[in-house]
């Protein structure tokens, strides 16, 4: 009993209303007293307004919970902004809104657990918190995220289930163990880590994630400080059961007879692949040294299969392409293609830009698909010692000489009339 009215009558007076608590003594018709050891207690409410917000809490500095809250808006279901409570935890709660399902921001430490999160737009938007702890909650972004962590400086996110039509997990100038989740038709996309305002180490460990194949897998943003990744750890990850590759200044290891969906590696020096297959995209990013001896690569269509940028001393050997985007390899030098076979490519073959000092012989392109050379030089696409260059399936027969499309000029001086491999 407060004042000879019950806590469960006083939360049905917001039935229906937009709840605000812009201060301290705004919490003094909820239970509790602000302490860590006994937090003011918001529970049960049942909302349902679609003029705006649900539930705000700003400018705050005391200890509170929300439980067992049902709450339904159109901007925001729940809002918290400017919470400098050492202690704030929302739990068993479900939060629907059009735009927003819950936003954080400014505040110092924040637990979110067991809830129903959900919102056509975005689920989870968290930024410039000190720490976070997001557990065991089912969180639906539809259009772009299910969760946006931005300046998190350090915390926790897992055991989620999350489920988006596009983005799952955006990362941005943060320090987070993301583990145990599982992503239905949705990613992680991380962007860049560290900037100069940072006072803190901010390093990732994704590891022990489960993804659907359809939008799954890790994802690094174009504008990425790969140096930012060095300390960062991605392991036993995995697309429908199947292994996820992630690697960050790594190097020397081999490994065997993998079936891979999604690879990566990023500033890795020699790494060896033997005996592998491959159902997704492969990037290589800044990495020296690396082989695929008798590889299987048949993707599904999506903007590239392979994309190698910035690398040198790349070999691939005795492998075989089906159903990809395209190979794409752009700012590249000393790069090794032979006794490969090519098909079903939906855009392209092989397209290199501004690549040096490449060798492409003993290949057998099946395939309409072209290949390209584009702004590079000294790229050779045959066998010097042999006389003998590659099988193309479309070649007449005349001129003596294929010649490679782009603006290299390359040529295959010796095309081959039937197919090496």
């Amino acid at each position: 009993m407060i004042a000879g009215i019950t806590a469960g009558m006083i939360y049905q007076l917001f039935i229906g209303a937009r709840v605000r608590i812009y201060s301290n003594g705004d919490f003094s018709r909820f239970p509790g007293d602000g302490s860590s050891d006994n937090p003011f207690i918001i529970e049960d409410l049942n909302l349902n307004t679609w003029s705006s917000y649900g539930l705000e809490i700003k400018d705050v500095s005391v200890c509170f919970e929300i439980r067992n809250c049902d709450i339904r808006a159109d901007w925001g279901a729940l809002i918290l902004e400017n919470i400098a409570s050492p202690y704030c935890r929302i739990v068993n709660s479900s939060f629907h809104a059009t735009q927003l399902g819950i936003k954080v921001e400014e505040v110092k430490n924040i637990i979110i657990e067991n809830c129903q999160i959900s919102s056509t737009q975005l689920g989870l938007h968290i930024s410039h918190t000190d720490e976070i702890l997001i557990f065991n909650n089912n969180i639906l972004g539809q259009f772009t995220d299910g969760i946006n962590v931005g300046d998190v400086i350090s915390g926790s996110i897992f055991q989620n289930t999350i489920e988006g039509s596009s983005g799952g997990l955006n990362i941005v100038f943060c320090s987070l163990n993301v583990s145990h989740n599982q992503f239905i038709r949705c990613g992680i996309e991380v962007g860049r880590l560290k900037w100069e305002y940072n006072n803190y180490e901010a390093k990732l460990n994704i590891s022990n994630n489960q993804f659907s194949e359809y939008g799954g897998g890790i994802y690094f943003d174009d504008y990425m400080d790969f140096d930012d990744l060095q300390e960062s750890i991605f392991e036993n990850n995995t697309i429908n059961d199947k292994p996820l590759i992630c690697l960050t200044h790594k190097s020397n290891r081999i490994f065997l007879e993998l079936e891979i969906v999604q690879f990566t590696l990023i500033k890795c020096i020699n790494i060896s692949f033997e005996n592998t297959s491959y159902t997704g995209a492969m990037v290589l990013v800044q990495c020296t040294n690396i082989s695929f001896e008798n590889a299987n690569y048949t993707g599904f269509n999506q903007d590239f299969m392979i994309k190698i940028w910035n690398c040198s001393l790349i070999r691939f050997n005795n492998s075989f392409f089906s159903n990809f985007w395209k190979i794409y390899i752009d700012s590249c030098q000393n790069i090794t293609i032979t006794f490969c076979y090519f098909e079903k490519a939906y855009d392209m073959i092989l397209e290199f830009e501004k690549t040096l000092n490449s060798i492409i012989h003993h290949n057998s392109f099946m395939d309409d698909s072209s290949v390209r050379d584009d702004l590079g030089s000294n790229n050779l696409w045959y066998d010097e010692n042999l006389s003998q260059g590659n099988y193309w399936i479309h070649y007449t027969g005349y001129p003596a000489a294929y010649a490679i499309p782009g603006s290299t000029g390359s040529v295959d001086l010796f095309p081959l009339s039937s197919p090496p491999v």
